[in-house]
């Protein structure tokens, strides 16, 4: 689970690196708002993949929803939709990766959580 965390985490901000757009030079780091969340989503990420399992489902799902938010809020973005770049998809994968990590801590507990 932890290479799992680490991984989402690194796509996150290998984000940074890359344009947003294929047609315009256009960074994550242009905007404070974008940087914040993905910033945080890399974050709880990353402690998703370290956290004991059900806090590590709660993280990785609060980090889902940044991602999720980030990249349908850049997907609005003209400069972006219909031509994005290889930064955008990174934080998409990023985003299926932290899914998947909880996708795949729930299927661990199986049933644990309604005995509690």
């Amino acid at each position: 689970m932890r290479v799992a965390g680490v991984l989402a985490a690194t796509f996150m901000l290998a984000a940074f690196a890359f344009p947003l757009s294929s047609e315009r030079s256009m960074f994550v780091s242009s905007d404070w708002h974008d940087v914040a969340g993905v910033l945080l989503a890399a974050i709880l990420f990353a402690g998703a993949g370290w956290s004991p399992p059900r806090a590590g489902i709660s993280l990785g799902l609060v980090g889902v929803v940044l991602g999720c938010g980030e990249t349908l809020g850049l997907l609005g973005s003209p400069d972006i939709h219909g031509q994005a770049g290889p930064g955008y998809w990174l934080l998409v994968a990023g985003t299926w990766l932290g899914a998947a990590l909880c996708v795949t801590r729930l299927s661990g507990l199986q049933g644990r959580l309604a005995d509690a």
